[in-house]
């Protein structure tokens, strides 16, 4: 990427990539959607509860900070049903039900739908997702990824529709940068977006 502004390329030579700070992961591909993915108000809620349908970040259309919370997996038994077809491919699964970051895969980089998603989720390969450590982290990796600075560095990386985990996990963790600040701001950005998504 021959156009990249020298300060850019210098953010590449004095910061670590962001995967020495997260875990970025592709999710699950469940090889029949039809048979075990369905939107929410399709199913019977009461049994959601007892994980037999697990909340599923499936990606979506684009939207930012919040939503895109409309799937379900069928996931009875710990996705033993899945599982057992021999054609799923159940990857991170240490990471299911964790607090996370998700966008979708196809989509463009300069118009890249990060979206907060709280505890509850299992998450599919169309909607990769950034897991942190701390729980104060993810506001400001929310913020990092949503902002002009991240897509620049995108469409350097990568100026495809798709923008897929390693995409992000090579961007560069940025530092010296008022982190309450941002994840304050970030804060009121998603709660905003969550009371439109759930009106």
């Amino acid at each position: 990427a021959y156009w990249v502004s020298e300060k850019i390329v210098q953010k590449f030579e004095q910061n670590d990539n962001l995967a020495h700070h997260v875990s970025v992961r592709g999710g699950m591909t469940t090889a029949d959607n039809e048979r075990f993915v369905r939107l929410w108000f399709e199913i019977n809620y009461i049994n959601k509860n007892k994980r037999y349908w697990a909340n599923y970040n499936k990606g979506g259309e684009y939207r930012k900070w919040y939503g895109n919370q409309n799937w379900v997996v069928n996931w009875s038994n710990d996705g033993q049903l899945i599982k057992s077809t021999g054609r799923a491919s159940v990857r991170s699964e240490e990471l299911y039900f964790k607090e996370m970051i998700g966008w979708t895969d196809v989509t463009s980089y300069s118009q890249l739908g990060v979206r907060y998603y709280p505890q509850g989720f299992i998450f599919d390969a169309s909607g990769p997702s950034v897991f942190t450590e701390s729980d104060n982290n993810i506001l400001f990796i929310l913020g990092y990824l949503a902002s002009n600075i991240s897509s620049i560095i995108l469409g350097a990386l990568n100026p495809t529709m798709h923008v897929q985990a390693g995409n992000i996990a090579s961007l560069p963790y940025l530092k010296n940068i008022n982190i309450n600040e941002l994840t304050s701001i970030v804060e009121k950005l998603v709660y905003i977006s969550k009371r439109n998504w759930d009106a």
